[in-house]
């Protein structure tokens, strides 16, 4: 649940960074805006496998996001206004 975060509309950036350095890579996203489907609002960072750029057009919505990250058991994720 990313909605306390992206509470703003804006474009984001979320990245995985492993506990212990080894790559990390998310793939197959699954975003939700307001309970509805908003996928296509989810993208590949370019030329990164650890990050993804996601699209807010609403304001204080409850936003979720469910991807595989292959690569690192433990990690923090890290998200900001971009």
């Amino acid at each position: 649940d990313l909605s306390q975060k992206t509470a703003t509309a804006g474009r984001y950036r979320l990245r995985l960074v492993s506990d212990n350095g080894d790559p990390v890579e998310v793939r197959d996203l699954d975003l939700r805006i307001a309970e509805q489907p908003a996928s296509q609002l989810a993208h590949d960072a370019p030329g990164r496998r650890d990050a993804v750029f996601l699209s807010i057009p609403i304001s204080n919505s409850r936003v979720t996001l469910k991807a595989t990250v292959r690569g690192a058991p433990r990690g923090t994720i890290l998200l900001q206004r971009w």
